[in-house]
């Protein structure tokens, strides 16, 4: 149950079993989620390597002749570099957990798409080529809704107020978003700002920061994390969400796509400022796109006026019943073309 995990299943199985034969080497948490018992099954082999040094992963790889192999843990917590450190595939390669540049030799490709990796970011990754596939990098699939029954009354929220919904890490949160964000609290009076309640600390001083700008503290709501379901169920509750800057939201603006609510981005320069960039272009969507704040602003408000319609459950049911199988089949070319150039080294 973590951002990249969910993410994972329809992308695993629909890989061209023909063409491709994938293995997990799994030291992620048994959480015993049927989530996990879903991943786990999307592979051919599952290798659980809790219990293994680095070198006995790496010789394990080498015993399971693996031709290409892909990190999906980046430098984010938990992370054991030293595996691909020690070379055991003649191909390898970094994707999905750590948006950007690991900065290690050994890696010698990213996965990216054309919308995050710009002409100017070569000059500042250390992964040799960059495998760039068809629509969004993030896996996008239908997904079921969920049947979870929940009001806005349940969560705090007015009947009648325009919603605004953040749900990202708290620490992709910083002043010039925040001040944004009650810019708009400030030109829309029946506006109210929906926030996690992910620890107090944080929480007290984000209200510290509305009071000082006198924004009536009621105006702001905060709900505290919750199961995937319910997360999901509750962001059909909002009526825009508003995306982070300068790390955008990743597999949050999945969820906030399959329920059918408005995404806000702001684009900049780096891999994580254009996630939501990426989905939106792949939805065909560049209303909701801004390239400075104070577009940022302007779309978030024309949403709450009525000025700016936009149909997001249409723009989904359009494009993403093909979406994961034409990024899954770019990726595999992609990987075909640099094994080949590989080997001939």
């Amino acid at each position: 149950m973590h951002a990249v995990g969910l993410l994972l299943p329809e992308m695993m199985q629909a890989h061209d079993r023909q063409a491709f034969e994938i293995y997990a080497y799994d030291f992620s948490p048994e959480d015993g989620t049927p989530h996990r018992a879903q991943l786990k099954q999307a592979f051919d082999h599952v290798r659980p390597i809790h219990g293994l040094s680095d070198r006995q992963v790496a010789e394990q790889v080498l015993q399971d002749e693996i031709d290409v192999l892909i990190d999906l843990h980046g430098l984010s917590s938990g992370a054991r570099p030293g595996i691909f450190a020690l070379h055991p595939a003649p191909l390898q390669g970094t994707y999905l957990g750590y948006i950007g540049t690991t900065a290690m030799p050994w890696f010698d490709f990213v996965v990216a798409d054309r919308h995050v990796f710009h002409d100017d970011l070569p000059t500042y990754f250390s992964e040799k080529k960059a495998l760039l596939v068809d629509g969004s990098f993030i896996p996008l699939a239908p997904r079921q809704s969920v049947a979870v029954d929940i009001t806005r009354e349940s969560v705090g929220l007015p009947a009648n107020a325009f919603v605004m919904a953040s749900f990202g890490n708290t620490y992709k949160l910083n002043a010039d978003m925040f001040d944004a964000w009650l810019s708009v609290l400030q030109a829309h009076p029946s506006a109210v700002l929906w926030l996690m309640d992910d620890n107090a600390d944080t929480t007290r001083h984000l209200k510290n920061h509305a009071a000082a700008r006198h924004i009536d503290l009621q105006r702001l709501v905060f709900s505290p994390r919750v199961g995937h379901d319910v997360f999901r169920a509750r962001l059909g509750l909002a009526d825009v969400f508003l995306d982070t800057y300068p790390y955008n939201c990743g597999s949050t603006s999945k969820d906030v796509i399959d329920a059918g609510v408005p995404l806000v981005t702001l684009r900049g320069k780096s891999m994580v400022s254009r996630m939501g960039a990426s989905l939106l272009t792949t939805l065909e969507l560049p209303q909701l796109i801004a390239h400075d704040m104070a577009q940022y602003k302007d779309i978030v408000l024309q949403l709450a006026q009525g000025t700016l319609q936009v149909d997001i459950k249409a723009q989904a049911k359009k494009h993403l019943p093909q979406a994961v199988t034409r990024m899954v089949r770019s990726l595999e070319h992609g990987l075909q073309e640099l094994h080949a150039s590989k080997t001939k080294e």
